[in-house]
């Protein structure tokens, strides 16, 4: 398919920082999958340098997918397409060591974290069918991305399951610990533990990655846009420059 000259003008605009601002179902992942294509096979940009991110493992997949159709699998060699938790789990894999886990670590899904939560209110003497474990679990997933560790939790007190909440947060933290296990929230949250307090890890990805594409950034969150922003870095000066973000301009943010 080919491109209008304002989608053009964005695949060709690869030094420095760009946002395409758009309506849904305008090309805006096409234009970002044209611009890898053409950073690669006319830039001379190497693939190992790019990070391209999105939302969903769907929309990641079809941008994978695209590129392999217009570049050669071994001319992509090293190049990160994927989701921010994807590249949590990258980056965790490589370094959660330094944390304290062990090397080998378990990601707890929805259904053990479940269980996690009914084995501690029954230690605090609370029923599980009275205190469903899936609304401590939200409560605990908006803190961590919202306010971090659970020394920083301040939820509303005047909602008994955010009382309870706060008081099994500390508990459902260690407990994930001893176990060696991390959850969804924290592939973002000790991603970004890691590049603020090893700088050496930090520095590494630094001078690996150059070029940096988000789709759908409008979704980006605090705690989300914080991780990527030590990802990529501020202290060289292409690594704050060759930024490129999509915007969907159908989407609002009350």
């Amino acid at each position: 398919m080919k491109l209008n000259p304002a989608q053009m003008e964005a695949v060709n605009t690869v030094e420095g920082p760009l946002l395409v601002f758009a309506g849904a179902g305008s090309g805006k992942t096409r234009v970002i999958t044209n611009r890898i294509a053409h950073m690669i096979q006319n830039r001379h940009i190497t693939a190992g340098h790019i990070v391209a991110l999105s939302f969903t493992n769907k929309s990641a997949k079809e941008m994978s997918n695209r590129l392999r159709k217009m570049i050669p699998r071994e001319k992509l060699k090293g190049i990160i397409l994927s989701t921010f938790h994807s590249l949590g789990l990258k980056i965790l894999k490589e370094h959660i060591t330094k944390l304290g886990y062990h090397e080998t670590f378990l990601l707890f899904n929805s259904g053990d974290q479940e269980s996690f939560v009914s084995e501690l209110l029954k230690i605090k003497k609370l029923d599980p069918k009275k205190v469903p474990p899936k609304e401590i679990l939200r409560r605990i997933s908006y803190a961590k991305n919202t306010l971090g560790h659970s020394k920083n939790v301040n939820l509303d007190a005047v909602d008994e399951f955010n009382l309870i909440a706060i008081e099994l947060f500390p508990m459902y933290e260690e407990g994930l610990k001893e176990k060696n296990a991390v959850d969804f929230d924290d592939l973002i949250l000790l991603p970004k533990r890691l590049l603020q307090e090893f700088p050496d890890v930090a520095e590494s990805y630094h001078k690996k990655y150059q070029y940096f594409l988000v789709d759908e950034f409008q979704d980006t969150n605090q705690l989300q846009y914080e991780f990527l922003s030590l990802f990529r870095g501020k202290s060289d000066k292409n690594s704050y420059c060759n930024w490129f973000v999509s915007w969907n301009s159908s989407t609002r943010k009350y």
